[in-house]
């Protein structure tokens, strides 16, 4: 699937709602596929291990992480196995080797925090504490670092935590005018 087919929310309005549900099409654009009957879809990620995907779901009105097998398309809530008791999780980024995520969640205080979860165990880890927005968190392929999106000013800015995978500082990495969001590492990890 990671080479010939796309994965993309399909948002359509009827009347005074917004559906938003998840489809998938190969790359020429052609045979599009509702997955599973989810109509309040966000942000879906293919898992490196071939066999899932990832994304969120607005049903029960708070952003809950959800998973879909492939071929069965049935979406289940995966048992986070942590310290920490997860109030609204977002932004599930899967890293490029097969075994890592990172997520957002998002505590009753709105105080935001950055996890990796190992997604063959489903053992999660906090990284990093926030008090502010932070969104889109990216593992480096080394596991050294992550970038993520913040932001700053009203603008939306990308910043790295460079000392350490649990390291406490952060730098900020774009510095035009305009506003940056959704930061990837290349796969050889030269580039974001």
């Amino acid at each position: 699937y990671f080479h010939s087919k796309i994965l993309y929310v399909n948002e359509v309005d009827n009347d005074s709602r917004s559906e938003r549900t998840l489809e998938i099409v190969d790359r020429d654009g052609y045979g599009a596929k509702t997955l599973g009957n989810e109509k309040h879809v966000f942000v879906p990620a293919y898992i490196p291990d071939g066999k899932r995907i990832a994304f969120i779901d607005l049903r029960a009105g708070k952003p809950q992480l959800q998973f879909m097998n492939f071929g069965e398309w049935q979406a289940y809530t995966p048992k986070i196995s942590s310290k920490h008791v997860f109030d609204r999780i977002v932004s599930p980024r899967p890293a490029y080797n097969t075994s890592e995520m990172l997520f957002v969640s998002l505590d009753e205080g709105d105080k935001m925090s950055i996890h990796k979860m190992n997604l063959q165990t489903n053992i999660a880890e906090k990284v990093k504490d926030y008090k502010h927005i932070i969104l889109s968190p990216f593992l480096h392929p080394f596991e050294d670092r992550i970038v993520y999106h913040s932001i700053k000013n009203g603008k939306r800015q990308i910043f790295e935590i460079t000392d350490g995978f649990f390291g406490r500082g952060n730098s900020q990495i774009s510095k035009g005018k305009g506003s940056y969001a959704e930061p990837l590492y290349s796969q050889d990890g030269k580039w974001i």
